[in-house]
């Protein structure tokens, strides 16, 4: 019983997680929808992260921020408390949203995709690599790490078959590195489009105002 509440409390906090991504993207003037990730919980997707490291940075961090807040605050609670006031089923519960927001806070933090400590750590070494080798950098470093999770699980599993499980989370984590590729491609897509049709339409209405002046400029004549 105690296994299944702290799975569904750190579930409540991973979409609390996302949409703190979301409420930084929106402040920021970004674009973004939040979908599902399985059992895993939640995902967000930003479609415009912003032309600056400081707005992508802020839109990534504010998920983990937000679990080490609530952490935070479940640390002082029990501080206070040290001295009685709460029952023991309610220490216990604070116990578990602390532990939760931790481990949230550390996973999400690792730099890898599609975590967000990965699309932080790329934003960073863009401005010494640039954008695409940074990319592929991350990319790489994330892959082997998928890798060494799965032969790990492979391992384990001579300790106990319970560690099979992270052979498969391995696999989905794999499946989420190549997702975050193709959304990132596709955006990437559908800016360079948004940008050529905007300026087609600018020179559209730039031809328009140049024939017009040329036809008042010819009556005048």
């Amino acid at each position: 019983m105690r296994y299944l509440l702290f799975y569904l409390i750190t579930f409540l906090f991973s979409f609390l997680h996302e949409l703190a991504h979301a409420g930084a993207a929106r402040l920021c003037g970004c674009s973004c929808s939040i979908g599902t990730a399985g059992i895993f919980g939640n995902v967000v997707y930003v479609r415009s992260e912003g032309r600056t490291v400081f707005v992508r940075t802020f839109i990534q961090i504010a998920g983990p921020a937000f679990n080490l807040a609530a952490a935070c605050v479940c640390a002082v609670l029990m501080r206070i408390n040290s001295g009685g006031g709460l029952q023991e089923n309610d220490l216990h519960l604070l116990e578990m949203i602390l532990y939760s927001n931790l481990m949230l806070a550390a996973f999400n933090l690792l730099p890898f995709f599609p975590l967000d400590g990965g699309r932080i750590f790329e934003s960073l070494i863009a401005y010494l690599v640039g954008e695409k080798a940074a990319r592929r950098a991350v990319t790489f470093f994330s892959r082997v790490f998928a890798v060494f999770i799965f032969l790990s699980g492979l391992y384990l599993v001579k300790y106990n078959t319970g560690n099979i499980i992270l052979s498969f989370a391995a696999v989905y984590f794999w499946r989420m590195i190549e997702r975050e590729n193709e959304n990132r491609f596709y955006t990437r897509i559908k800016n360079k489009w948004k940008e050529r049709q905007s300026d087609e339409s600018y020179r559209t209405r730039r031809g328009t105002a140049d024939a017009g002046g040329e036809t008042r400029g010819l009556h005048g004549w």
